[in-house]
């Protein structure tokens, strides 16, 4: 009886000490890999069109695709500027002001980072504020992400910029393994989904072909 009490406390004890269903936030560090993914796109007047997110070491590829024109939006994004292909077949280099998306949208976000949500990953440079909170600095605010479930995954985000009271906020559901299966960002100025067709990780990422482009000439 005295050895069955003793073993009790002892598992009392191990039970107290190491809690269990707490976040592991380490399953979620380090660089995003270089991937390549196909969405479905749900926004504003767009319909039944694919988007392809290609992230590498170089920068990322982002190309709108569908119905009978092909491609109809392309923009090579690295941390140092950001170029669209147009149709007139030149590149207009656009002001950073964040990730360029189909119908005028912007994320304010680096490629780095939303490269990082996309493949379920923590975005380096941030740090654990919360038991299941993280918070990282971004290019003119600070983008805070809360993580659960097992295995450990990133669930929900907010976005806080300069100078705006009311932040982007990211819904991630429909996980495969740690991979949102479904988008949703929501920003004052309209909604975002992204519905994942297609994750597959690859060796790396090359620069488009058509970065030799001439530049498009001001007007």
């Amino acid at each position: 009886m005295r050895h069955l009490l003793k073993l009790v406390l002892i598992l009392s004890v191990g039970c107290t000490a190491a809690p269990i269903g707490l976040p592991d936030f380490s399953q979620l560090q380090g660089k995003a890999p270089s991937f390549r993914a196909l969405y479905r796109v749900q926004c504003c007047q767009m319909r039944g069109l694919n988007l392809v997110v290609a992230h590498g070491e170089g920068g990322t590829l982002v190309e709108l695709a569908g119905g009978p024109s092909g491609v109809g939006f392309a923009a090579w994004v690295t941390g140092q500027e950001v170029l669209q292909r147009t149709e007139q077949g030149c590149l207009r280099p656009m002001g950073w002001g964040g990730l360029p998306l189909p119908d005028g949208w912007v994320l304010p976000v680096s490629q780095e980072v939303f490269s990082s949500l996309l493949a379920g990953r923590l975005p380096v440079g941030g740090q654990q504020v919360a038991v299941d909170r993280w918070s990282v600095s971004v290019a003119g605010g600070r983008l805070e992400l809360e993580v659960a479930g097992e295995p450990t995954r990133w669930v929900r985000g907010w976005l806080w910029a300069e100078g705006n009271s009311h932040p982007v906020r990211f819904i991630a559901q429909g996980h495969h393994g740690r991979v949102p299966g479904r988008l949703h960002v929501l920003a004052p100025n309209g909604q975002l989904t992204l519905v994942l067709l297609e994750f597959q990780p690859v060796k790396s990422v090359p620069a488009p072909p058509w970065l030799g482009l001439p530049r498009c000439q001001v007007p």
